[in-house]
């Protein structure tokens, strides 16, 4: 979902339409819900099946990233590989560009092409969320626990079904279905910052076709909603393309390989 990799660049994220309990009403408790696999299930057929999802083996996604109420505007780049890499790169006028990567497991972002750091812990665990080349075809692996806990008929009409998940490790999130379409409408998650844990809503819109997959080529984020300092982010892709040819290279910087080895001889008594 890009969760972390754009709230640390940005420490920012974008306007979303999400039902919220306090916001609409509750779910009728004498109607039966459909089950979450199945939704889960049916999200995945939406966008074009297991089949076309696997004969991705990568992905690049162009566009850009607008931040309110600060009027940021920046160039957002995203590799993807499957199973599991990730890449992703901020270019704002007059401000030196940030990469962050996942791959092999360890995680690592690069300012302004020279000052690189590890991600560890808790952002660690989130990029490899973020970088699940398969996380919409492997959800029973993605997540211990789903339950439909909710059915919304929002202002307009349109009626969702609210999901609880809970990763393997034991983080939840909130997941809504469009009851018509099928397609993942938002995510109620977080995210861990410098100052904290934090809460972020996602919307997800314009869905279209890429190499046999539908993928949304909107995202809105907002942080903090509702709060003095919530922050919003529009990012709006104009190219998702799948199975190019090359991509950059994924070595960690060589620095970090040697801290990498470091720590690894320390953990192991070496």
């Amino acid at each position: 979902m890009l969760t972390s990799a754009v709230v640390a660049a940005m420490l920012a994220v974008l306007p979303v339409s999400v039902p919220t309990p306090a916001s609409q009403p509750a779910a009728d408790a004498s109607e039966s819900l459909p089950d979450a696999r199945a939704l889960f299930a049916r999200h995945l057929e939406a966008i074009g099946g297991e089949r076309a999802i696997r004969a991705h083996t990568n992905r690049v996604s162009r566009g850009a990233m607008t931040t309110f109420p600060s009027g940021e505007f920046a160039l957002l780049t995203v590799w993807q590989e499957a199973p599991g890499r990730l890449h992703t790169r901020v270019e704002r006028p007059g401000e030196p560009v940030i990469d962050t990567y996942f791959s092999e497991g360890y995680g690592w972002r690069v300012v302004g092409g020279n000052k690189a750091e590890l991600i560890t812990g808790e952002p660690l665990r989130e990029l490899r969320d973020d970088a699940d080349f398969f996380a919409d075809v492997e959800f029973d692996r993605r997540y211990r626990e789903m339950e439909t806990v909710e059915k919304i008929r929002e202002e307009d009409g349109t009626v969702v079904y609210r999901v609880h998940v809970v990763f393997s490790y034991g983080k939840d999130e909130m997941h809504y279905f469009n009851a018509e379409t099928g397609l993942r409408q938002a995510v109620l998650t977080s995210t861990m910052t410098p100052e904290g844990q934090i809460p972020v809503a996602i919307s997800y819109a314009d869905y279209r076709e890429v190499s046999g997959v539908r993928l949304p080529h909107e995202i809105l984020m907002v942080i903090n909603a509702g709060k003095e300092n919530e922050q919003k982010t529009h990012i709006k892709f104009n190219a998702i393309k799948a199975n190019v040819p090359s991509v950059p290279s994924w070595t960690m910087p060589k620095p970090l390989q040697d801290l990498v080895k470091q720590r690894e001889e320390q953990e192991g008594g070496g």
